[in-house]
């Protein structure tokens, strides 16, 4: 039933922001196909084995990124299309 709510999130959202073992816990890790393909798709992780198709890579930890995406989010950006060493 979750699931199933968490896909149709998935499927209608402009931005989807996957933070660490999101991507190797299942059923999770199967949400991440649901998204939509012009959707913003963001990982955020120490360590990736596959980068799923359409979602962008943000190598490193969690609180530092995920507030350096959420900001750009906010000033209208794509997460990671500006300058990396912005990133704190």
């Amino acid at each position: 039933e979750n699931e199933g709510s968490a896909g149709l999130h998935l499927m209608s959202a402009g931005k989807v922001l996957a933070i660490g073992t999101s991507l190797t816990v299942f059923p999770a890790a199967r949400l991440l196909s649901k998204a939509r393909f012009h959707a913003d798709k963001n990982i955020v992780s120490l360590d990736l084995e596959k980068k799923p198709y359409g979602y962008r890579w943000h190598r490193g930890k969690a609180t530092k990124l995920v507030p350096y995406i959420v900001d750009q989010w906010l000033l209208g950006h794509r997460a990671g299309k500006q300058n990396r060493s912005e990133v704190p």
